[in-house]
């Protein structure tokens, strides 16, 4: 918990007073589920330093739902439960992505491979918002050790 409140200090300092309820709420909105590595952590915290010291942040809390609706909508005739019907291998689940995903189980990883795709995958650049795209990346991330 120290590291955690000693990394939100860091990025919170450069906030105006004003500014600094409305980056603690947004923070305190996210689920602490599923365990992130600190860099994710600190990715977080700057993106959402950035968007509220920009003015952006209304609206982008992290939703989990919209996650899994867009994964239905995009992503499931593929991979039905964190399958993979093209390469039975390379599924959604923890282990295959942190030996076949480039970047390893991280959201920027998962962001990228949606975005770029990636043999068989197409690219899904411009089909998604970026609300959509962040809530179906953090979805994923957070399902990883959940698929059935």
């Amino acid at each position: 918990e120290k590291a955690c409140y000693d990394t939100a200090m860091h990025f919170t300092h450069s906030l105006a007073d004003a500014d600094k309820k409305e980056f603690l709420a947004a923070a305190a909105a996210v689920p602490l589920l599923p365990v992130r590595p600190s860099h994710e952590t600190n990715a977080f915290l700057q993106s959402t330093a950035h968007a509220i010291s920009s003015g952006t942040a209304a609206g982008s809390a992290l939703d989990l739902d919209n996650g899994e609706s867009v994964f239905k909508t995009w992503c499931e005739a593929c991979h039905l439960a964190g399958n993979n019907i093209i390469e039975p291998r390379k599924r959604l689940y923890k282990e295959d992505m942190e030996k076949f995903l480039p970047g390893g189980l991280n959201v920027e990883a998962i962001k990228q491979q949606v975005i770029n795709g990636r043999r068989a995958m197409p690219s899904f650049d411009g089909r998604l918002s970026s609300e959509d795209l962040n809530d179906v990346s953090e979805y994923v991330l957070h399902m990883a050790d959940k698929w059935d």
